[in-house]
């Protein structure tokens, strides 16, 4: 098929498109990558922008990790409107905790921005779609202070062959990608099931032993640091 057919079909289904109706993307921005709330505090905020030149209804959820429902966070307000272009600021509340937090935790926030349904005389009907945006929320115990690079806190050791434990011994959660290079290698495979790596927990990364001619020495990941960028890749070798 020439380019110049495939070029005047792509064209043929845009105009039949445009025909019936346009599509709008909406969205929203929050400030930062990643929420930090302290205990100490007991709340924290993020600006939202509403990246649409029409107005939205903001949705705010707290989205529960189900490893780790030990604390409660609230958003206020959940609902609300934005104008166009316009930044809603919203207070995220802690529940006090039965007991002060020795570690910290992690839940997730979405940001949905859903927009109205606006009509002119004359205009084509619009189909606008919404896109959520989630971040983490990380929550840290009073007098916790903050290690820049917690993911050096933790252990890997070989539990048999074709299969490894990473463990973090620390009290600060650990982000990171789900694909990492076992070494000596160095193409990234996805050996973990998730992003992140809760204070105790100790997580199981199986590999394919039969392609490994050399001895395992430790995996390199790529860590995410906690004000929310990918930090430089790190070597985590095997305990011996």
């Amino acid at each position: 098929m020439t380019h110049f057919s495939i070029k005047f079909r792509l064209a043929g289904l845009i105009l039949v498109w445009s025909a019936c109706t346009a599509a709008i993307a909406t969205g929203v921005r929050p400030d930062t990558t990643i929420l930090n709330i302290s205990e100490q505090d007991g709340e924290a905020q993020m600006g939202v922008q509403n990246t649409e030149n029409t107005p939205m209804l903001l949705n705010v959820e707290i989205i529960e990790m189900p490893e780790d429902g030990e604390t409660s966070i609230f958003a206020s307000p959940s609902v609300s409107r934005m104008e166009p272009n316009g930044k809603q600021v919203v207070r995220f509340l802690l529940e006090k905790p039965k007991s002060p937090l020795s570690v910290q935790h992690m839940k997730r926030v979405s940001f949905e921005g859903i927009p109205g349904r606006y009509e002119k005389p004359g205009e084509r009907n619009q189909v606008s779609m919404t896109v959520r945006q989630i971040i983490p929320v990380v929550i840290s115990p009073a007098g916790l202070k903050q290690d820049n690079e917690p993911w050096k806190f933790l252990t890997l050791k070989n539990v048999s062959d074709g299969k490894l434990e990473l463990a973090n011994p620390s009290p600060y959660v650990v982000r990171l990608s789900a694909k990492a290079v076992i070494l000596p290698g160095e193409e990234a495979l996805q050996i973990l099931t998730r992003t992140y790596i809760l204070p105790g927990e100790k997580i199981s990364i199986s590999y394919d032993r039969a392609e490994k001619k050399e001895p395992i020495t430790g995996i390199r990941i790529e860590p995410a640091s906690p004000w929310g960028y990918m930090d430089k890749p790190f070597d985590l070798n095997i305990s011996p």
